[in-house]
This record gives C-alpha cells, structure tokens and sequence, in this order.
C-alpha cells in the first residue's frame, strides 16, 4: 500500500556488484514542487548540453546529496573503517559521509540510483490490473 504521507525515513536498499553487498539508503520524500522543480532543471540541462552531460551529473548528484538523510551501520567504510550517518556513534561518525559518498565513483552510482528510484519517471508506471501477480490493495 502506498502511503501518502510525506516521511524524513524512508529507505532503499541497493545490490553492490563490486563488494558484493547490500547497501540502504535513508532518504526524505521530495515535495510536489521539488519534483516538478527537478523535471524542469534536468530538461533544461538536458537541451543545454545535450553534449555534455557533466553538468547533468552533478546536478543529480547534488539532489541526492540533499535528500539522503543517512547510511545504514555498517554498510559503508572508508580505508576499511566503518563509517557512520548516525551523530550518536562516537566511533564511527563521520560530518562529512554525503561527501565521501558523492566523491567515491562506487558512492555517486548509488546516490545516482536513488535519484533516479525517487524522481526519475521508471519509478511509476501503468500496467493493467488483471496482470498483477498479487491482489489489488492487499496489505500485511
């Protein structure tokens, strides 16, 4: 069941081919108007530089970076020390996660994927009720 009322808590989980892991993202919901916001700048973007798609990447790269509200414990580590979104952990907090995350080739796909999962058009789409493998409006 889809819930429409805006969260700060929200999570997506994503699959690391490289380190061969799962890794959750916690996000905040985008406003109507962030997300109209967003469509406009990327279209913008994209007529602007069809050739060059640099600015493009940042600007989504920057999106995300605002929206990812932290990092699961444990999931990440940077030198082979976990790091930490969570304020309360003395020992493996670190101020500057989003950037070590948006500055690490691996870390910027997977703020990629969750801009694209919560802005991008693929993240709803239409299909007809009779194929739907489960029951319409079923909850747990």
């Amino acid at each position: 069941m889809l819930d429409l009322k805006n969260s700060l808590n929200n999570s997506m989980t994503f699959f690391s081919k490289l380190s061969q892991s799962k890794i959750q993202l916690f996000y905040e919901d985008p406003t109507p108007e962030e997300v109209i916001e967003y469509k406009n700048k990327l279209l913008t973007l994209m007529l602007e530089n069809s050739k060059d798609m640099k600015k493009l990447f940042a600007f989504k790269l920057e999106t995300g970076k605002q929206k990812i509200t932290g990092i699961r414990d444990g999931d990440l580590c940077f030198d082979g020390k976990k790091i930490s979104s969570n304020e309360f952990d003395k020992e493996h907090y670190r101020a500057d996660w989003k950037e070590l995350l948006v500055k690490n080739h691996n870390g910027a796909k997977l703020v990629l994927a969750l801009v694209d999962a919560v802005f991008g058009d693929d993240s709803v789409f239409a299909v007809k009720d009779e194929s739907l493998p489960f029951d319409k409006n079923s909850v747990n």
